[in-house]
């Protein structure tokens, strides 16, 4: 009693979630026993003995809370690393996916492997068959076959076409369980529970499909049907010669060697041939040595690598360039309604990315997209070929002229340049739409933009592809410069705007430098999540337009990403795993080498104006 005293609540729920997973790991280790999982066996027994330690032990009580994290860190990080590192070292891939002993089961077993020589055996072959079963449209209805073989074997039961799924279960029969009749005590039934023997005659039913009829055997083969009364045996053409480990060939002879995960067979001509399936093996670094050395391999990397890195820069500088102009436009207090204006930029940001890409998808569809609709411009074609619509939109553009006139005007005398740039570019399209209108009118024409054709063009592809992604991610850069420019002290930018700097001198030389020290890990952050923008690359263009004549598949808007998903997934060649595996490593250092790059440069403009 004065130990259940001691101990309260908590300890018998410690108690009770550790006697839990003990039993969990206890249920599994003869599962891991069968399987051969030695180092996962190990693994599982190491750490579950050592939680019990630091959940009992009074020595280890600090650890007990590290542990959680401990755990979920391995899982969850440490764990994929290592998976990563031990797939790139081997050949795994879409053939070499089983252990050796599974493929050497599966080409010493398999049906594909049977083969008939002058050396098979031949067994004497009878049918029995239930006269009230017979069915002249399906001649197997009702049929069985017997076997007997030169040492005397009897196999009975029923037969299956070579085409048909083979039987999971072995469908031989017992005769000795079975009520049969000997009459002239040859060692074959006349009758077989009730079924009596067919005769030559009889047989004629099933001659569509006789040279079909096969029966399985264990341990000894696949009888096929050859005339009326015999069959042959298939044999295994490959047996394992598990002392030197080697394939042994029945047909040719030949001894098959295994190497880096396969056995190769000599043909006719003497070319080794592989045989499949193939398991997989430690190869070292010949994954990696293949993506530096093999042109067929280092090509097509480098090509995507600079595509990815153009896709990521430019991103990032567009959006850069359109929040911040954004940030700067709002963050004037004489703009009016600012908060709404703002809540409506955050939307393309706010919406679900993967949505948001299939809608951008289906209005860049070069057939029937919104995009191409817009670009022929049919109303204006229309417009213009009416009278009363076509002045009232002449009075609506010429008031449009008017009102941004008006706005670069003063932003002349203001010295606003970028307002005065803005409203004279509106105001130039606006007067050509109003010229064309009252003059010789618009004329349509088909647009036909192939932005998301996976056999389409790769330069619009290309483009489609940086202005979603464009469109997606402003809205980052316009909160965090926001949030940057209300941070920047007002007395610099009036100090510099009294020593005679103009607004583009106190941008160049305050602002922007000050800014960057608040937003430059974002950018690098950002930089890095464009380079791995996978969802945007396979749900609009899915890589595409396919590149031809490359031992491994990729197309002309796949970044490496995407490459290493095709690679591995869905490449139309089978899953390269390792190869891709061995990607992601390189992917890793690059992205690393960049971030490192630029953090170092942001650690530099710290040091400069981190005091101001």
């Amino acid at each position: 009693m004065r130990f259940f005293r001691r101990h309260g609540p908590g300890w018998y729920l410690k108690l009770f979630g550790l006697a839990l997973v003990d039993g969990i790991v206890v249920a599994v280790i003869p599962s891991l026993l069968e399987q051969g999982a030695t180092v996962a066996l190990v693994s599982m027994v190491l750490a579950t003995a050592g939680i019990n330690y630091i959940f009992f032990s009074e020595r280890a009580y600090p650890l007990r809370w590290l542990v959680p994290g401990l755990l979920f860190l391995f899982l969850f990080m440490l764990w994929p690393i290592v998976y990563t590192v031990v797939v790139a070292l081997t050949n795994w891939s879409t053939g070499n996916f089983i252990t050796q002993p599974q493929a050497v089961e599966q080409i010493t077993t398999s049906t594909r492997f049977l083969v008939e020589s002058d050396r098979s055996p031949i067994a004497d072959m009878f049918f029995f068959s239930d006269p009230d079963q017979t069915d002249e449209l399906d001649p197997m209805a009702g049929l069985f076959m017997l076997l007997s073989t030169e040492e005397g074997d009897l196999y009975y039961g029923p037969p299956r076409l070579r085409d048909d799924p083979i039987p999971v279960e072995s469908v031989l029969i017992d005769l000795d369980t079975l009520d049969t009749v000997d009459e002239n005590e040859d060692g074959v039934p006349e009758v077989i529970e009730g079924r009596p023997k067919l005769r030559l005659i009889d047989i004629g039913t099933i001659t569509p499909v006789l040279d079909q009829l096969t029966m399985d055997i264990p341990e000894l083969g696949q009888a096929r049907a050859r005339t009326f009364s015999s069959a042959v045996i298939a044999e295994q053409r490959f047996s394992y010669d598990a002392g030197r480990d080697v394939l042994v060939d029945a047909l040719a002879g030949d001894i098959c060697e295994p190497v880096e995960g396969s056995f190769y067979c000599p043909d006719e001509s003497g070319e080794l041939q592989r045989i499949d399936p193939g398991w997989r093996t430690f190869i070292g670094f010949d994954n990696f040595i293949d993506i530096v050395g093999d042109s067929r391999v280092r090509g097509p990397f480098m090509r995507i690598f600079l595509w990815n890195v153009i896709f990521a820069v430019s991103v990032v500088i567009i959006q850069l360039i359109i929040g911040l102009g954004l940030a700067m436009t709002f963050e004037d207090d004489r703009m009016r309604g600012r908060g709404f204006y703002r809540s409506l930029l955050i939307i393309p940001w706010a919406a679900p990315g993967f949505i948001v890409v299939i809608v951008w998808r289906g209005l860049l569809n070069p057939s029937f997209g919104q995009v191409n609709n817009a670009l022929e411009m049919r109303w204006l074609a229309d417009l213009s070929n009416s009278t009363w619509p076509r002045w009232i939109a002449a009075a609506l553009l010429a008031a449009l002229i008017y009102f941004f006139g008006r706005i670069a005007a003063n932003g002349i005398r203001g010295k606003r340049w970028g307002p005065v740039v803005a409203s004279s570019l509106v105001t130039i399209g606006t007067a050509w739409i109003l010229c064309k209108l009252r003059g010789s009118g618009f004329a349509y024409r088909d647009v036909n933009i192939p932005w998301v054709q996976p056999q389409g063009d790769w330069f619009w592809s290309k483009i489609a592809i940086i202005f979603v992604t464009v469109w997606q991610g402003f809205p980052y850069f316009f909160l965090i410069s926001t949030g940057a420019l209300q941070a920047i002290p007002t007395e610099l930018k009036e100090a510099a705007r009294v020593d005679g700097a103009s607004p583009a001198q106190v941008f160049r030389k305050v602002t922007f430098p000050l800014l960057m020290v608040g937003i430059a890990p974002l950018i690098i952050a950002s930089f890095a999540f464009n380079f791995n923008a996978f969802v945007n690359i396979f749900l609009l263009t899915a890589g595409g337009p396919a590149v031809q004549g490359y031992s491994v598949p990729f197309g002309e808007t796949d970044i490496l990403i995407s490459f290493v998903f095709d690679l591995a997934v869905q490449g139309g060649r089978g899953g390269q795993f390792a190869l891709a595996a061995a990607f992601t490593f390189f992917i890793f250092f690059i992205v690393a080498t960049i971030s490192a790059i630029s953090f170092r440069f942001t650690k530099r403009l710290e040091t400069i104006y981190g005091n101001l």
